[in-house]
């Protein structure tokens, strides 16, 4: 993708001192290969096709360039971008704006949690600060006013999502395409500029777009590789802003909003192997959550909530929906019977072959110790409604015993009518029991069993056995089989922060 360049930079010194602070940094960091290059102005993280592996490619001249708590901020914002999936999902359009908002997420937990060891270099973007770009001096309230989008910026709380970012960021460009932008010179159509300059100039020539800009670009400073193709707007599209010196100045402030790394990897990750790349890094943060987990301070200055949501994004049990879609699909064609009238494809002629049925037969125990609420009904059968039209259920109530005379055949369309007929403890053995019965063999093709969790482990059940448990409730044991957590705002897929 870039190519290689030899650097006398020690880039390991700086990573080394993750291991005493921020294990969980460290061991994400062991899994990305890193790969100094001049090809791009700073540093990007994306996957490599040739290697099949995520790397973070980074700018020697760049880190050079860069105080040691500036290098750590740029290598936190790197790994951030890994692990809420920026890389692996799909880019939202406009590709620059994206750029922005993803950064902005970042760098408002870098300034807020990490400002004892690390800092954004300049030029990064942070909620609530206005960006200058690489002024080494105050920007003049005209230039401000010129600005809409930075000032925008400038307004915006910190801790939000990406999305969040890039929603207002998006509203606000289309109310300002009709304004300022329109006659910007380089961003826009250029009608009445000059007009306009020209009156500006005469009425108060200290407030003169040309005379501003001039000045503005008279104190602009040089970042490395910003004269070099595919400078600090390198993202690969076409929305990005191309910094051509001989191009009239810009009035609206446009080419100050842009992330302060490279982008341009992203689009370059086919879309076959998105979800390989997606797969990839989620093996990669689950590997350093369990490192951290496992270390006093394993987590350094990252926050309790952003932790238990890294340790969500990378849970097998966050998507309930597509879980119990799983489930359901998995006993779909599961009761079969013998027939002379199928041909056996490994002992044809010899042995009779097998004829599939297509209707799957569920057991549904819902434990009737009051830990499982409407709300929680309504969901979990309001989602297997729409799974599919083939799938028998009968619904089992239970506590310590079950109540096979209370048990009912659910009828799709309708609300299960599930009347509290037990008050007792819970014993999860008592439905296991019931499915492993001699006289209920064949019976069902699998069973879930609605819950708290709150009981010990039961014995093995002969036919495929899932949990389904309320919001915020997990079972008192380890257990290998389908969990289904039953959130009413499940995780979205792709990029989640």
């Amino acid at each position: 993708m870039f190519s290689y360049c030899e650097t006398d930079y020690n880039l390991d010194r700086h990573l080394i001192a993750f291991l005493q602070d921020t294990p969980f940094f460290a061991e994400l960091s062991r899994y990305i290969r890193k790969v100094p290059t001049m090809d791009i102005p700073t540093a990007g993280v994306s996957f490599d096709q040739q290697y099949d592996d995520i790397t973070m490619y980074w700018n020697p001249d760049f880190f050079a360039s860069l105080s040691d708590s500036e290098v750590r901020g740029v290598l936190i914002h790197e790994f951030y971008h890994l692990i809420f999936q920026h890389v692996s999902s799909r880019l939202k359009k406009p590709a620059k704006m994206w750029n922005v908002a993803t950064d902005l997420a970042i760098n408002s937990i870098i300034v807020n949690h990490e400002s004892k060891t690390a800092t954004l270099p300049t030029g990064g973007l942070v909620p609530g600060v206005f960006p200058t770009g690489n002024l080494d001096r105050p920007l003049t309230k005209e230039e401000k006013a010129a600005m809409p989008m930075a000032a925008l910026i400038e307004s915006f709380p910190h801790d939000q999502a990406s999305e969040w970012y890039f929603d207002h960021l998006k509203d606000k460009a289309e109310q300002v395409a009709k304004q300022q932008q329109q006659s910007c010179p380089r961003h826009g159509n250029g009608q009445n500029q000059s007009q306009h300059t020209q009156d500006d100039a005469q009425n108060n020539p200290d407030k003169s777009g040309d005379g501003n800009q001039a000045e503005i670009k008279k104190n602009k400073k040089k970042t490395p590789g910003e004269d070099k193709p595919g400078g600090q707007d390198s993202h690969g599209d076409k929305d990005n802003h191309n910094h051509d010196t001989t191009a009239p100045p810009c009035t609206c402030g446009e080419d100050w909003l842009d992330s302060m790394d490279d982008h341009s990897g992203w689009d370059q990750i086919p879309e076959s192997l998105r979800e390989k790349v997606k797969g990839q890094i989620s093996n990669i943060v689950d590997k350093a959550v369990k490192t951290a987990d496992a270390q006093a301070n394993g987590w350094g200055n990252i926050p309790a909530n952003l932790r238990e949501d890294i340790r969500k994004s990378v849970s097998h049990v966050v998507d309930w929906r597509n879980v119990l879609r799983n489930f359901v699909g998995s006993l779909e064609r599961g009761n079969s019977t013998s027939s002379m009238k199928r041909i056996n494809k490994r002992y044809p002629y010899i042995h009779p072959g097998k004829k599939r049925g297509y209707t799957a037969k569920l057991l549904v125990a819902v434990d009737q110790s009051g830990s499982v609420s409407d709300q929680m009904l309504s969901l979990f059968f309001g989602e297997l409604a729409s799974l599919t039209k083939r799938v028998s259920v009968t619904i089992l109530p239970f506590d310590y015993t079950v109540a096979d005379k209370d048990m009912v055949e659910w009828k799709k369309g309708t609300n299960p009518d599930i009347k509290r007929v037990r008050t007792g403890g819970t014993d999860f053995e008592a439905p296991t029991r019931f499915a492993n019965d001699p006289k209920n063999r064949g019976r069902w093709d699998g069973m879930l069993i609605l819950t708290d969790g709150e009981c010990s482990k039961p014995s093995t059940s002969r036919i495929k056995r899932g949990w389904v448990l309320g919001h915020g409730c997990k079972l008192h044991f380890p257990t290998d089989e389908i969990t289904i957590s039953l959130d009413p705002n499940p995780q979205k897929s792709g990029t989640w922060r």
